[in-house]
């Protein structure tokens, strides 16, 4: 049988594409399924904002990045954010440290050995390719340097593993 010391965690990941309108959503997910970590992406939220994230459920706390996180001069205010990644995770049960790892597309918390990595990709229709290369190079250097921990990524990769490229246009 399962080792006595086996604890399972329950995950959700959410392309919320603007928390606001989807915090009703949301708080239903994490009456339902109770889940450990939650990971939403596209929150629309500027970094004054990111307290909207922990407003969604009183049980649960949250770490969040935007896209206005760590510029020196605040970028023109638009009628919502775009991007934007949290992580949530009910205060009852866990009590995760945040790290600094990563871009404002890149959230990292770690719990003992646990260390969870939530990231919002860019499009590579709408980015140039580059940007999503730097994104995943970030994400190797966490995955390398939390190598020993026990690693969840999730969020959303902004990937059709459907669509095959064509070779013959190059």
């Amino acid at each position: 049988g399962p080792s006595p010391d086996l604890q399972i965690l329950t995950f959700v990941s959410l392309n919320v594409d603007g928390v606001n309108s989807k915090k009703e959503c949301v708080k239903h997910i994490m009456e339902k399924l109770k889940p450990d970590f939650i990971g939403l992406q596209e929150t629309w939220l500027y970094h004054h904002e990111q307290k909207v994230a922990e407003e969604i459920n009183e049980k649960y706390a949250a770490f969040s990045k935007s896209v206005d996180q760590g510029l020196m001069f605040p970028i023109p205010m638009l009628s919502k954010g775009h991007g934007g990644v949290s992580v949530l995770w009910p205060t009852s049960s866990h009590n995760p440290i945040t790290l600094s790892d990563g871009s404002n597309r890149i959230v990292v918390i770690q719990e003992n050995d646990l260390v969870v990595v939530n990231v919002y990709m860019p499009c590579r229709g709408s980015y140039k390719n580059c940007d999503y290369q730097e994104v995943l190079d970030e994400l190797h250097e966490i995955c390398q340097k939390y190598g020993s921990h026990f690693l969840i990524v999730m969020g959303d990769l902004n990937v059709d593993i459907h669509k095959q490229s064509d070779t013959r246009a190059r």
